[in-house]
Parts: structure tokens; sequence; C-alpha cells
């Protein structure tokens, strides 16, 4: 399901060594379908996909499709992979 996009500019006092926000995330596959919670979001601008916690995960009713390896900045390591 596609919604419409939002935008956001962030105004920082210093040097921001993340970029975090509070995200509203709603799941067309979720239990309580239609209601939307909020969650931590990190924005990683370079990144080349998009990863959620298990906590979101599992709010949302999302079931593992599969695994994958993932790169991360500590590592390699295996990672469910989920679609919705």
């Amino acid at each position: 399901m596609l919604t419409k996009a939002h935008s956001f500019t962030v105004k920082a006092k210093q040097r921001l060594t993340v970029l975090m926000t509070i995200a509203d995330v709603h799941s067309s596959v979720s239990p309580s379908a239609g209601k939307t919670f909020r969650a931590n979001a990190i924005w990683d601008t370079g990144a080349t996909g998009t990863v959620i916690t298990q906590e979101v995960a599992v709010a949302c009713g999302l079931k593992p499709i599969g695994m994958t390896k993932t790169l991360t900045a500590n590592g390699e390591c295996d990672s469910e992979v989920f679609f919705d």
C-alpha cells in the first residue's frame, strides 16, 4: 500500500552524529490493521536497504520470508527478511 510521502527538516545547534526522529508506523498486515504506532527512526542517507527492529516487526505482525547476509559497521551477520 502506497501512502503519501512526507519530508522533514532538522535544525541542530551542534554537529549531529545520529539523525533520529519519531516515525508513525502503519502496516496493512498488522492484527490491528489501520492503526498507527510511533517508533524511533534513525535515518541513514547512505544505506542501500531499510532495517527495522524485531520490536517493530512484531508490532506490524510481519512474518519472516527468509534469511540474508547483512553487512554492518560491526561486520557481517545473518538477518531475517520481511515483505509487507
